[in-house]
């Protein structure tokens, strides 16, 4: 292994145990792997972050994640094993699933979103994790003082909502899971949203449930009106209108939730998100790491509870707050903000990430 990806791995790896999990000699850690037979991991990460962890003097215990459709599936003794431990941190797509739900257990359970050793050596993450904690704050604070935001996108997307302090206060935050690296910050309330979201590429799943088939592929551009937070109807080549409409009927009767509900939307905020290889091969595997690259906007859909189970995808879009622009053309934009400055000069590494942004995911 070349010395600078060697350096780049210590350096992710400490930033995920000393300044996330906080992890300590003795502690009881359990890792949550995938089964031999998944691909979601690159084989050799799990035995990466377990050989760190043990340097560490950390008791590590490896568990395989059992697949499970949804959270209220899984097995006790796996409930256990995790009640039990000092740390939790999931290294299977399972995690991204219970990201939204209370875990059994005081301990401090983390998702990692390092699913390669190129992710895990790179600034995605090595960013300095309580650097980019302190930046999602200040985008919350922004956001939450706010009146009113606006999205569009070159595709035509023009939708508008107005902050609504109740909101934001009852948005949900991360449950009982910590992230690493941090991607993106609080889901931000559609409840009155109004406008139209252009549909492109496909509609996939939010991670919560892993239903079959979990994307719909468009041939496309559709059009979503929205009213109030709610969907009014689909525009566009009627083949896939149809489907779409047969995609939501399928997923909201399954699972008895509200059909048309837009529950909430954020964007990436990681700036060394990148993704290598073609999305539409695994759209579950591309979904669950680009959607921290600042490229990338998503909506919640098909649901009152996030993060729903139907994700509308927008790339390169213009996001302002009370007129001002903090993306534009999915170019992070606040780091022209005061609160920005301030916060790069206790940590440089911000600025330089977002000079050299990654815009590589596959799209």
């Amino acid at each position: 292994m070349p010395d600078a990806e060697l350096t780049g791995r210590h350096s992710g790896l400490s930033n995920l145990f000393d300044d996330c999990v906080g992890l300590r000699s003795d502690n009881r850690l359990v890792l949550v792997i995938e089964s031999t037979h998944e691909t979601y991991y690159d084989r050799d990460v799990a035995a990466t972050v377990a050989d760190a962890a043990r340097a560490r003097g950390a008791r590590v215990r490896c568990i395989p994640a059992p697949v499970v459709e949804a959270p209220t599936d899984l097995p006790s003794h796996f409930l256990k094993a995790i009640s039990n431990a000092d740390h939790t941190v999931f290294l299977a797509r399972l995690g991204d699933q219970l990201r939204f739900d209370a875990l059994p257990g005081d301990g401090c359970k983390t998702m990692c979103y390092t699913l390669d050793g190129d992710l895990l050596a790179s600034p995605f993450a090595t960013l300095p994790y309580q650097a980019m904690v302190q930046l999602a704050d200040e985008l919350e604070s922004i956001l939450g003082s706010s009146q009113r935001w606006r999205i569009r996108c070159p595709l035509g997307t023009d939708v508008s909502g107005q902050s609504v302090a109740t909101d934001w206060q009852r948005s949900p935050d991360a449950g009982s899971m910590k992230r690493f690296p941090i991607m993106t910050f609080r889901p931000v309330s559609a409840s009155s949203m109004d406008g139209r979201v252009a549909l492109s590429r496909w509609l996939i799943g939010t991670g919560s449930r892993l239903y079959r088939p979990y994307a719909l592929n468009l041939s496309s551009v559709v059009f979503a009106r929205v009213e109030q937070g709610r969907i009014v109807g689909f525009e566009g080549k009627s083949t896939d209108v149809n489907a779409i409409k047969a995609h939501y009927e399928q997923v909201a009767k399954r699972y008895g939730l509200n059909r048309d509900r837009v529950h909430s939307w954020h964007v990436g905020l990681n700036p060394g998100t990148f993704y290598r290889g073609s999305p539409e091969a695994d759209l579950m595997r591309w979904g669950g790491i680009a959607f921290g690259a600042p490229r990338y906007l998503h909506f919640h859909t098909c649901g009152d509870e996030a993060p729903g189970e139907i994700c509308w995808s927008v790339f390169d879009a213009t996001v302002e707050v009370d007129g001002k622009a903090l993306w534009r053309d999915g170019a992070f934009q606040f780091t022209q903000h005061d609160r920005f400055s301030r916060l790069s000069a206790a940590y440089p590494a911000l600025s330089e990430a977002y000079a050299h942004a990654r815009t590589d995911i596959g799209v």
